[in-house]
Order: C-alpha cells, then structure tokens, then sequence
C-alpha cells in the first residue's frame, strides 16, 4: 500500500514546502489521538452519573397494610390513568407515623402503565385510625385532585388544609391551596384561600391579590405559602 504524502510549511518563511510520508499505522495512531480527550470527558461523566445513582435513596415500597387512602385519577384528560396513595411512613409505630404521598404518572408503555412521578416522605400528619386524624383525597374540578390533611378531633387547635394539584405539560403543579384553623378554647380561627392560577386570594376573611404563581408539588413544604398565609 503506497505511503500517504503530506505537505506541510517549514519552520521559517525561507523553507520550502516539503513532504513527509505517513504511513498508515501513524494515521491510524494520531487518529486515535485525538479521541482521548473526549474518552476521558465521557468517563468522567459516567463516574458523577454513577456517584449521583449511588446517593439517591428509592423511596420505600408500599405496604398494603399502611394505606390510608388511595386514589385512580384522570388528570391528563384522556384514557390515561394516575393514582394517588398516602400511606404510613415506613419504620415508625402506627399511633404517631407520619404519611408519605406517592403520586404516579401514566408511563408511555400503554393506558395502564404508571411511574412514580412524585415522593413526598412525612408529608401529612397523622397515619393514627382516630376520626378527623387521617389525610383524604377528594376529586376537585376539571381534573384535578386534592389532597386534604386534617386535625378535627385532638386537642384545642383543629385544622384542615387542603391542597389542590393539576397536571400541567406532565408535571404535577399545586394550583391552590386552602387551610381553616381555629382554637376550641379562646374561640379565635384564621383561614386562607390561596387560588394560584388567577392571583387571587381570601385571608381571613378579606380578599387580596397576589403574584404568586403554580409550583411543583414535588416542592412543596410547610413554607410554601408563609409569605402570603399567617
């Protein structure tokens, strides 16, 4: 096989061009030169991907016997199906557990395929069997679902919250949120009445606006509303 020609320019402006020839094992070599740098990136990366792989923790299986309440909703508007479950936080004794939400979404297998799109563990109080303890689902308007934490029966302060959730280009988004409270020993109460589509909100009593927009149920947390709720 007859050795490749390259031209190339001399070290000064007074050297002519000259040949050099490259045979195809040089070739072969520098080629494989210069796909070192990107081996060494795409290792890298698989390296973090693995180490972030490692540090997530799968949220625990559901245990049929720790459902509190489990929901097969339409949130997408079509022959697709999600379902909501609360269920008794893992490891801890049934009188004061905690509930963890699971949320999942239709997968892209077929009409009855779901994944878990959202996990929120300790999301409500309390798992305990007493009436007005236990969180619900209620089906809300225009596909969406709410989901209502509660304490109506223990105790002088008596709550209910209640937090509305859309689905929105497939990612679930609190869209409002409600909470009524009062004290069965002085007599006084507070509420809020959070709409987050249309800016508009009702504290105690009295009607406000805000800039507060939809946000992720996946970030929602006992501070997402304190800029605007007492």
């Amino acid at each position: 096989m007859p050795a490749l020609q390259y031209s190339g320019l001399g070290k000064t402006s007074q050297t002519r061009y000259r040949s050099v020839k490259l045979t195809w094992p040089n070739v072969l070599m520098l080629f494989l030169l210069t796909l070192l740098p990107s081996f060494h990136v795409q290792s890298a990366q698989n390296t973090v991907e693995n180490q972030i792989a490692a540090s997530i923790t799968p949220p625990p299986a559901i245990v049929p016997s720790s459902v509190i309440a489990v929901a097969t909703l339409n949130l997408t508007n079509d022959v697709k199906r999600s379902r909501l479950v609360l269920a008794r936080t893992a490891y801890e004794g049934p009188e004061d557990a905690d509930v963890d939400l699971y949320l999942y979404l239709p997968d892209e297998y077929g009409p009855d395929a779901m994944k878990l799109a959202v996990f929120l563990p300790h999301f409500a109080c309390c798992a305990a069997g007493m009436f007005g303890l236990q969180p619900e689902i209620a089906p809300g308007p225009r596909n969406n679902v709410q989901i209502i934490s509660q304490n109506e029966s223990v105790g002088r302060n008596r709550w209910r919250q209640t937090l509305t959730v859309a689905l929105k280009d497939n990612v679930p988004l609190i869209t409002g949120y409600t909470f009524d409270g009062h004290d069965t020993l002085d007599m006084t109460s507070s509420s809020c009445d959070v709409n987050f589509l249309n800016g508009k909100a009702i504290i105690n009593g009295k009607a406000r606006k805000h800039n507060l927009k939809p946000f992720p149920l996946s970030d929602w947390n006992e501070r997402s509303v304190s800029s605007i709720c007492p």
